[in-house]
């Protein structure tokens, strides 16, 4: 778990440019090269990275857990549920300063329903590489 959240944490400076540069609404940037010029050991980088790495080693226990302990792995599906308003604050922190960070956030009257936007593709899209990576994995080919 430890190094899951560790190796998390070094690389979310690169998820928060990934995330920059996703959310640049206003074309502000015209390429990934101007962003990195920017931004590069900005202390900004580190926006988000306490949900990020909560949600990392929290994820991590939920999956470790349930495999050591013969669980079903639907409950590994629900923690994805139950953790995943954690990635969206994390989305939130990285694009500080612009209509969409979490501040800006706050103000919503519907900040629960902000919290769960895109739930159902990140399900949906972790089963799916969960079982294609298992079936990668095993020698018998059934499900």
């Amino acid at each position: 778990m430890l190094w899951g959240s560790l190796f998390s944490a070094l690389l979310h400076p690169i998820d928060t440019l990934r995330t920059i540069w996703y959310s640049d609404l206003t074309n502000r940037y015209s390429n990934f090269t101007e962003l990195l010029a920017e931004r590069s050991l900005s202390p900004a980088l580190l926006a988000g990275i306490v949900p990020k790495v909560l949600h990392s080693a929290l994820l991590i226990s939920s999956l470790h857990y349930s495999t050591n302990h013969d669980l079903h792995p639907l409950l590994t599906v629900a923690s994805l549920v139950v953790i995943y308003p954690l990635l969206t604050i994390k989305s939130m922190q990285q694009v500080g300063g612009t209509r969409l960070s979490f501040a800006s956030s706050l103000a919503m009257p519907r900040l629960d329903r902000a919290l769960w936007a895109g739930l159902v593709p990140h399900v949906v899209l972790s089963v799916l590489s969960a079982y294609s990576i298992g079936y990668m994995l095993t020698d018998s080919r059934s499900l």
